[in-house]
């Protein structure tokens, strides 16, 4: 019913709602406690090693523990099991294909929550 009002399958919108409600139980656990940091996920491991690591957890980024990163994060996460690969970015691939409606749904649902944790984790709050 909702659905139809969107203009997009259920599914799409079940998981843009979902997605909507992990980023306002993140917000909430960032506003009642002084741990966590959240992090975008782009460029996330340029950002793990000049930012979140050295700052946010005092650890001393030595040559190692970059290469070591940038090692891991180099490969696709779910690629285990003989199925290990190269990571590559494919938001813009997705962006592109995402319908006008699907984007303004997700407009909707998630800008707030996206503004919040950007803010957080610059630490602007």
């Amino acid at each position: 019913m909702f659905s139809t009002y969107w203009s997009i399958s259920d599914y799409s919108l079940f998981l843009i709602t979902l997605q909507s409600l992990l980023c306002e139980s993140a917000i909430d656990a960032l506003m009642s406690s002084p741990y966590g940091k959240p992090v975008n996920y782009e460029g996330i491991i340029e950002n793990l090693i000049e930012i979140t690591l050295p700052n946010h957890f005092e650890l001393l980024m030595t040559n190692e523990r970059k290469e070591n990163i940038l090692k891991v994060g180099s490969k696709y996460s779910k690629g285990r099991g003989g199925r290990e690969k190269e990571w590559k970015d494919d938001n813009k691939k997705k962006e592109d294909a995402a319908t006008p409606e699907v984007k303004r749904a997700c407009g909707v649902f998630l800008d707030r929550s996206y503004e919040q944790l950007e803010t957080y984790s610059l630490g602007l709050y």
